[in-house]
This record gives C-alpha cells, sequence and structure tokens, in this order.
C-alpha cells in the first residue's frame, strides 16, 4: 500500500480524499514527495526528473491545480502550493508535529531544487536511523536549507519540564501556534520592551477553522525576520484580547503588525474580510516586516548563531544598545505634549499638515486606513483639525481621536433615511453595517430580514435580495424603530432625504460615499436574474445547504426561462431572415427592371469597348440624373480605370449587380458629392483594427471604398488634382485589387 500513490496525479476529490487518507496512516512506510503546479499548470521540474531525484526513498506524487481548494481544506498549512513541495516522512507523526514536514520553495533554481529534495529526503533517512529525542527539537521546518538552522539541544527542554515554553508550539521559521497555556508568555513577549523583532499577531474569525491569512506564503517572504504568533482558538484570543492594549490586540480574522520595542509607534491592524484577502496582506504586511527589520542598522538573518532565539527557543528579548536607543527614541516621541495641525492637502495616503507655527509638515494616514479599513480620503479632508505629534522637524505623527459609535449615529432615529454599507447579501437577509470597527470597538451592524424590509411595499416579500442589493456597496434604509442594539427598517421612498454617514475623527468627512444608497429600489421592482450577480457575491451569499439547493433552483429555473426566450429568439430571427431573403430578392428584381427600363438599355453593347461604353453612359447619365444647376455646382472630375477594374466589373454583372446603380454611385463621387442614401465612403486600413493604418495606392493616394447596392463595393482613389481612378468593384468582403 506503501506504493500506491507513487507516480500519481491527484486531479480529482476522490483521489484526494484517498491520497489524505493514504499520507495520515500510521503504518505508511515510505515519505512522500508532494510536488505542486505552477500557475501555468507544470511544476518546477518536470516530474520524471524529480522522481528521478527521489528514487525509492520516497512515493512521488503530483498535486493538480484542479483539487488546490480542497487539499488547502485538508492539509491546511502543510498543503504544497504555487510549484513548491512538502516532503511527509513515513508513519503519521506529522500530524502531531507539523516541524516534521519540510517545505522546499519554487523560487529555486532547478539544480537547487532537485539537490534539496535529495537533501531533506537523506535528512529524514538520517533521523529515521537515529532514537527519537525524549523531547521535541526545535528546528524550524520552513527552509530548504534546514540542516544549516540551529536546532536545540535535546535536554533543553527537559531542564525546566514542567514551565511552558513558546518553543513548545514553534513551527516553521519564526512561527509559533499561541494556545491558552501559553498566552501569558506571548503577551509578554509582544509587550517586552527589549523585543528587537517585530511580530504579527494572526487571529481567526469566529467560527473559522484556519485564519484568513495564509500564513505559509507570509513565512516564504519574511522568513524568520518576524514572529509570527498564531492564535488557536476563542479561549486564547478572549484571554489575550482582555490582557493586551487596544494598539496590540487582533480579532475577527485581523492582522495585527508590532514593530520592535513594544511600543504603539507603527502597530498597524490589518483587517481581512475573506481568503481572498490574503495576498495584498501578505504583500503589506512582508513590506512592514522589512521595514521594521532594516531600519536604523538593524538586520537579521545569517548563520545559526547569531539569530535571535534564546535557550528555549523563544524570541530573543535581549537588551542591545542599538535596541536601547531604539526604545529611548520611541519613549522620547511617547512624552513628546500633543500638537495640533490643519490638514491642508491629501495626496493618496500622504497628508500635508500646517502646524501652529506655520510650518508644513507630513503625514501617513496609511496605517490608519488599514486599521480602520477605511480609505484615506474617508479618514481626513482638508481644513480639518487633527492631533498628533511633530517628529524630527518635518513629520506629522496623528493620533487619531475617533468618535465613538454612539454619538456618530445619534442622529439615526426613528422616522429618518440613513445610510450604511451592505457587508453581507444573502438571499432573504442583508448584513449592513451603519459604522466600522475603530480600536477596540466592534463594528456596528445589523441584520436586515428581507421579509421585514419589504413588508408593506407592494413587493415579494419572498423576493431574492441578490438580485438587487450589491456587497459592498452603500444601502439607504428608513428607520421604523429603534431600542439599543436592536433596529426595525423599511424601505425608504426613492427621494427621501438622507442622513449624512458621520466622521470617524472629528472635523472629517462622512466615512461613507451615500452617492447611488437609494439605486436598489427601482431593481427590486425589475424582473432581475440571478445570473447579473457576480460569481463570488453569489458564492459568499450561499451560507447552508438549504441555500445552495434553493439557489440552484432558482438558476435552474431562470436558466429553463433563458432557453425558452432562446427558442423563441431563433423562431424570430429565422422569419427575420426569410423575410431579409425575399427583400433581397426583391430588391434585386428592381434594380434589374431598372436596368431593363432605362433610357441607355438600347445602346449597350453598341461600342468598341466596354471602357467607351461607361465613359459614354456616365455622362449620359449625368445629363438625366442631375439638373444643369447641379451640374454647374459640381462638374465631373477626371477619371480613369485600373487595369483590372474592367474584369472586376464583368464578375460582379455577371451575378446580380446593377450597372444603373453602379453609374449613380460613379457619379456621385465624380462630382465630389456624399449625400447619396447608404453610400457611407470610407478609407481603406491596412488591417481589420481601428488604430490600423490608411490603405495608400502606388502614387500615396488614399484608398476609398462606397457602397453601391446591396453586398457590392466600389473602390477608388482621388489626388490632389482631383482626378479619381476606379480600382474595382466587388463583393464586401473580396479582396482589393
Amino acid at each position: 500500500m506503501a506504493n500506491s500513490f507513487d507516480g500519481a496525479t491527484i486531479s480529482d476529490m476522490l483521489q484526494l480524499a484517498e491520497f489524505t487518507s493514504w499520507l495520515r496512516r500510521s503504518s505508511r512506510d515510505q515519505a512522500c514527495v508532494l510536488v505542486s503546479q505552477k500557475q501555468d499548470g507544470k511544476p518546477v521540474v518536470p516530474i520524471d526528473g524529480i522522481r528521478k531525484t527521489v528514487g525509492a526513498r520516497a512515493a512521488t506524487v503530483l498535486l493538480s491545480n484542479t483539487v488546490q481548494h480542497s487539499a488547502r481544506n485538508q492539509l491546511g498549512t502543510l498543503n504544497a502550493y504555487h510549484g513548491a513541495i512538502r516532503v511527509f516522512p513515513a508513519g503519521d507523526e506529522w500530524t502531531h508535529d507539523p516541524r516534521l514536514v519540510r517545505f522546499i520553495r519554487s523560487d529555486l533554481s532547478p539544480t537547487e531544487f532537485l539537490e534539496s529534495i535529495d537533501e531533506q529526503l537523506n535528512i529524514m533517512a538520517e533521523k529515521a536511523a537515529q532514537p527519537s529525542p525524549k523531547a521535541p527539537q526545535s528546528v524550524p521546518a520552513g527552509s530548504w536549507k534546514a540542516s544549516s538552522r540551529r536546532t536545540a539541544a535535546p535536554n533543553e527542554a527537559a531542564m525546566e519540564p514542567e514551565r511552558p515554553s513558546l518553543a513548545d508550539v514553534r513551527g516553521a521559521y519564526k512561527l509559533y501556534r499561541i494556545d491558552a497555556e501559553h498566552a501569558a508568555l506571548c503577551r509578554d513577549f509582544i509587550l517586552s520592551k527589549s523585543r528587537e523583532i517585530p511580530c504579527i499577531l494572526v487571529s481567526k474569525a469566529e467560527g473559522e477553522a484556519r485564519p484568513y491569512l495564509d500564513i505559509n506564503e507570509l513565512l516564504d517572504e519574511i522568513e524568520d525576520d518576524a514572529a509570527v504568533l498564531e492564535i488557536t482558538d476563542q479561549k486564547t484570543s478572549d484571554l489575550l484580547n482582555a490582557w493586551l492594549p487596544s494598539w496590540a490586540r487582533a480579532y475577527d480574522g485581523a492582522c495585527r503588525f508590532l514593530p520592535p520595542h513594544a511600543s504603539n509607534a507603527g502597530a498597524r491592524l490589518r483587517r481581512l474580510e475573506s481568503p481572498e484577502s490574503s495576498p495584498q496582506a501578505v504583500a503589506v504586511l512582508s513590506e512592514l516586516v522589512l521595514n521594521a527589520a532594516y531600519r536604523d542598522g538593524y538586520t537579521v538573518g545569517g548563520d545559526a548563531d547569531t539569530r535571535n532565539t534564546n535557550n528555549a527557543g523563544n524570541p530573543s528579548t535581549a537588551n542591545t544598545p542599538a535596541n536601547a536607543a531604539g526604545s529611548t527614541k520611541h519613549a522620547r516621541s511617547a512624552q513628546e505634549p500633543m500638537a495640533s495641525a490643519t490638514v491642508e492637502r491629501l495626496f493618496g495616503d500622504v497628508a500635508y499638515v500646517r502646524a501652529g507655527d506655520g510650518s508644513i509638515l507630513r503625514t501617513d494616514v496609511s496605517a490608519l486606513a488599514e486599521q480602520s479599513g477605511i480609505a484615506a480620503d474617508r479618514l481626513v479632508c482638508r481644513g480639518q483639525v487633527v492631533q498628533g505629534n511633530i517628529v524630527g522637524g518635518d513629520d506629522f505623527a496623528l493620533v487619531p481621536r475617533w468618535v465613538p459609535a454612539a454619538r456618530a449615529l445619534a442622529e439615526y432615529v426613528e422616522g429618518s433615511t440613513v445610510v450604511g454599507l451592505a457587508a453581507a447579501v444573502y438571499a432573504d437577509l442583508l448584513v449592513v453595517m451603519l459604522y466600522p470597527a475603530l480600536e477596540d470597538a466592534p463594528a456596528v451592524e445589523v441584520r436586515v430580514h428581507g421579509p421585514e424590509l419589504l413588508a408593506g411595499s407592494g413587493i415579494d416579500i419572498h423576493t431574492d435580495l441578490r438580485r438587487s442589493v450589491t456587497k459592498g456597496h452603500p444601502i439607504a434604509l428608513h428607520v421604523e424603530g429603534r431600542a439599543g442594539g436592536d433596529w426595525l427598517f423599511s424601505l425608504p421612498a426613492s427621494d427621501a432625504a438622507l442622513v449624512r454617514p458621520a466622521s470617524l475623527m472629528e472635523g472629517g468627512p462622512q466615512w461613507l460615499d451615500s452617492t447611488g444608497a437609494l439605486d436598489y429600489l427601482a431593481r427590486l421592482r425589475e424582473n432581475r436574474s440571478l445570473a447579473t450577480v457576480p460569481v463570488d457575491d453569489l458564492l459568499d451569499s450561499v451560507d447552508s445547504m438549504d441555500a445552495a439547493r434553493s439557489t440552484i433552483r432558482a438558476l435552474h429555473a431562470q436558466l429553463c426561462d433563458a432557453e425558452q426566450l432562446n427558442r423563441e429568439l431563433d423562431s424570430a430571427n429565422e422569419s427575420l431572415r426569410k423575410s431579409n431573403g425575399n427583400l433581397r430578392r426583391n430588391n434585386r428584381d428592381y434594380a434589374k427592371a431598372q436596368d431593363d427600363a432605362s433610357p441607355l438599355a438600347p445602346f449597350t453593347g453598341l461600342f468598341p469597348s466596354i471602357r467607351e461604353e461607361i465613359d459614354w453612359q456616365l455622362r449620359a447619365q449625368s445629363l438625366l440624373q442631375f439638373s444643369v444647376a447641379e451640374r454647374l455646382a459640381h462638374p465631373l472630375d477626371d477619371w480613369s480605370y485600373a487595369p483590372d477594374f474592367f474584369d472586376s466589373l464583368a464578375e460582379c454583372e455577371h451575378g446580380d449587380m446593377s450597372r444603373m446603380s453602379l453609374l449613380r454611385t460613379m457619379l456621385f463621387v465624380l462630382m465630389g458629392r456624399d449625400d447619396l442614401n447608404g453610400a457611407r465612403a470610407h478609407r481603406l486600413r491596412e488591417g481589420s483594427g481601428g488604430d490600423d493604418a490608411d490603405r495608400l495606392d502606388e502614387h500615396g493616394n488614399y484608398i476609398y471604398r462606397v457602397n453601391v447596392h446591396g453586398q457590392y463595393r466600389l473602390h477608388y482613389t482621388h489626388d490632389a488634382a482631383h482626378h479619381v481612378t476606379f480600382r474595382s468593384v466587388g463583393t464586401h468582403d473580396a479582396e482589393l485589387r
């Protein structure tokens, strides 16, 4: 059974379930190399090359991108992704100690990639041949060069067996999975004034099995440059929220970046709404870590003996001279008196303020924007008076004074029409945010049930709200009643006056743009399809099996209606095609009848050449078609014919082109007139694109095309001396001669 998956490609859910079951078996006696695909669907090195390197030492399994999401759910942070490799040891010990699983990055060269696989398998083979230590070793599992990392001595943990240590919960790099037993150690580490490395506190949203943040991706970016503290359960989260100050907390799936030396200066809260928010959060957090790690000459990395870990494997809090200087700087900044300044300009996330002495200072609002989840231009505005500290003479560290929710929503009284943000949209339920979360104050969110909202409006109370309300957009609601935290809403009038959304800071702009907040009212009365809802929003709106069934039924019914309409449209189009065919035949018959009835018809074929016949017919038709005044106003230009013109004419007249229609079109060209109905003269281009160059003849003159009738077109040029050359006549799709 150990070899049953060697060389297999996991590409469907059934295979994945069987593979993960096999991977967790204690009886599995062979290591496993799990290979993931890059975004282009290929591994970093062809699978045959990987299998050749692995040989019989392990089972080599390729994980297809088609099951990547499900693999993440089943393997968690130990899943392989984006071309990387996970090397699982034999047996099931890795399920209790994830550090045993080795990680090989996808950004290595092919040679280094294969060398890393070989090295990890050799390390596993050596460890398998040795007796197991009594205490787990503190070896970060996230590096492909794990052998160069420092490992704790086997007796380190045994020195104080009854005292908890952060080394007990250490994973790859400086990842620590904090539970209730280690919460106090986590608090002390975060608040340590001598802490010389930044840290990131990662929380879980309520009811979620894992954080929204992809910790593996973050560790791939920052490696050992920061400590990552993952809160593992709600009990631990409650303890830390009770023990930590507001500037150091992380909650509801958010992440808190904390710079060195336990100061609130530079601490930033990064909110995540879903796993899709992770890539951007990883990028922001990585940049914050690098900026903190390399500021003022501080560096991280190097050999194991220079790593910032103490004997127990905990992050070091040694107070070096450089750290002491940094702590002094922060302490001095915190003791400076608060100053007032007026916002003069706002460029993106950077504001320029005028201090009391008239000097212009720069302040970065990005941290506040990330902390609140609100754009900078919704936090501060020109003319707003803000508080903060002057730093270094040129910068202004803005200290927010948030408006509490109770005061912000004071005008949201019965009978008013207020504006909130549609935070979540379901078939029969809306979650509306009336005021965002600030610091340790939670957001004010209200659950609005569809039947209650639509009652008495004349709209079916079972109307699917997803068809009219868009997640993340403003929505206006009429307040029917309010008692404490309970709200009762109804639909507002389409011309209702809206209560202005509050400012998050005194004198600032309204936190939410209310433009379009009433637009959903018109959509409620339209027969809109669920197909108009963005697919991601539709998936987010399905929170149970019953909701999924209901959504599928609704989509199926709408699909059946659409197919019936398509059949009716196809039938109508077929009738129109037949009618158009009859009209075209009638038009051709009419044009031929005109040719036969033309006064010029008896003279056809009486000339020595077709050239002389066309020349005579053009002059004669001008006498018949235009008055003397028109001929004087628009005299005929000189004309000639390209060598292939008459061959193309013969081919078209062999079909059903009308000679009289062609003569009339040629006359309008020669007279320089563009008022012939349906002529639509235009320049030809080198290609089919609207930006392609105009097409020129051998003399550099523009080539024009003009309609004759039906599918036939006349091609011609005219030069600066008003001499017209007729090049060819043909169908619309025919090649220009």
